[in-house]
């Protein structure tokens, strides 16, 4: 059963808005619970119902639905032809609901959760945007365009003539007023921050110092390390560890 609006009406080319909204509808009504068991292909193998290929000759489901509407994957679209027209769309949505009762009966849980999902399609098609309202959706928003801003003709460019030479004619000296020559010239100041610059700050001063005073500590430490009281436990480390180093030590240490 279709909605309110013809069958003739649903007949034409789908539009943009009408691919849109059968989209949305089949992406909520797949988030249903009472349709799992139409989103996916029936597994006849895998339920164990190896005969259901005889009885339903044309299976369809939400998922194939979805993919021919322009959903999933780009690379699977190519598998999926588009829907030309709603009533195309529309009938595939009644075949899924009239496989699972043909296969099923009408008594069966899976025909009643069907029959659910089936309303809620009824009721979202009662919304579906039909190609009139388009069209006198586009007409009346031109018209108030054409209204609002009057449509001028486009400005055709000057092409550019030939650059004049300024002609020597007449030419004489420049007058200078009395002013600009008595005017005394006005002396730039140097910049604030060259002061500052060429002398050193007092913070890189204070990092200086405290730099200067870690280095004489680490020299004082390394000087109580090489005295004659330390030299049993130190000797090791006064000079690098070469072959030859490494032997004599380990020979002292047997």
């Amino acid at each position: 059963m279709l909605p309110v609006a013809s069958a003739s009406v649903w007949s034409r080319p789908i539009t943009s808005a009408q691919l849109k909204y059968a989209l949305s509808t089949i992406r909520g009504l797949k988030k249903m619970k009472d349709a799992g068991p139409f989103i996916y292909p029936v597994d006849y193998i895998a339920l164990g119902i190896p005969h259901y290929p005889n009885i339903v000759s044309h299976p369809m489901d939400l998922g194939t639905i979805e993919k021919k509407l322009g959903g999933g994957p780009k690379m699977e679209q190519a598998n999926y032809p588009p829907y030309n027209a709603v009533d195309e769309f529309i009938a595939d949505v009644r075949l899924v609901f009239r496989n699972c009762l043909t296969f099923n009966g009408p008594d069966h849980v899976i025909t009643q959760m069907g029959k659910n999902v089936e309303e809620a399609f009824n009721k979202a098609l009662k919304n579906m945007p039909s190609p009139e309202e388009v069209s006198i959706s586009w007409t009346c928003s031109y018209q108030r365009y054409k209204r609002g801003h009057q449509i001028k003709p486009p400005k055709l460019m000057k092409k550019p003539g030939p650059v004049r030479r300024p002609s020597a004619a007449g030419a004489g000296p420049k007058r200078e007023d009395s002013y600009s020559i008595n005017r005394p010239k006005r002396e730039i100041p140097p910049p604030r921050d060259t002061a500052a610059i060429l002398q050193p700050s007092k913070r890189r001063k204070y990092r200086s110092e405290a730099h200067a005073e870690q280095l004489k500590f680490c020299q004082t430490i390394l000087k109580d390390l090489h005295k004659k009281q330390h030299y049993s436990i130190a000797y090791p480390f006064y000079t690098p560890v070469g072959a030859s180093n490494a032997r004599l030590f380990a020979m002292t240490t047997v």
